[in-house]
């Protein structure tokens, strides 16, 4: 007996794929008696693919990948290239556009949707932190021939978090003389500002 289990986990082991359509529990030899796994050992195969539907298997120590990738159905998870590449705890794409919702990019990067009738959210800036003065801000920048930044900025900016909806402003502002400027504001109120951050009308130039 202890020869027939020699010889079928040889058998099992040389195999390049081993397909099990049972759930199966593999044990070693060990002397005259058959003695379960320790978690030191290990079934050497190039694939492993278990085809029962109702088949449970618990992985305690995880799964090494050491090349390939792990797949689902025949789709690759990880473990192939990718587009991206890793700078410490950034990645950046510099060969091509990037599109989200499009296949076909015309610019760096495409943000595409479809909402006939209605408008839709594109593009979310989010700055959650609470205070009067606390913004998201939207910046257009260039250099200039010396290599300094010549910017210009969007901000939304809260001026009142008192109340239940609270308020904030829409703030423009441009690069002049190396710093930058607000040059115009829109208030809660639905005031325009051009040269002044508090217009009392309409519109009011400063």
């Amino acid at each position: 007996m202890k020869n027939i289990y020699k010889i079928a986990l040889a058998i099992l082991l040389a195999l390049p794929t081993v397909t099990f359509a049972v759930p199966v529990s593999v044990d070693r030899l060990n002397g005259n008696h058959i003695e379960p796994l320790i978690k030191t050992d290990y079934i050497k195969a190039s694939y492993l693919v278990a085809s029962s539907t109702t088949a449970t298997s618990t992985f305690a120590n995880g799964i090494d990948l050491s090349g390939g990738c792990f797949a689902i159905a025949g789709t690759c998870l990880g473990g192939g290239s990718s587009q991206w590449t890793t700078s410490g705890s950034d990645i950046y794409y510099n060969t091509g556009d990037v599109g989200i919702g499009t296949v076909a990019p015309q610019n760096l990067l495409e943000v595409s949707g479809t909402s006939a009738g209605a408008n839709l959210g594109l593009l979310r800036l989010s700055n959650i932190g609470v205070g009067t003065s606390t913004g998201s801000r939207l910046l257009f920048t260039t250099k200039d021939s010396g290599g300094f930044n010549l910017s210009s900025t969007i901000d939304s900016v809260a001026t009142d978090i008192t109340t239940a909806q609270g308020k904030s402003d829409l703030v423009f502002s441009v690069t002049n003389i190396g710093s930058l400027v607000e040059r115009m504001r829109i208030l809660a109120s639905g005031n325009v500002g051009v040269g002044t951050t508090n217009p009392e009308s309409k519109l009011q130039i400063g």
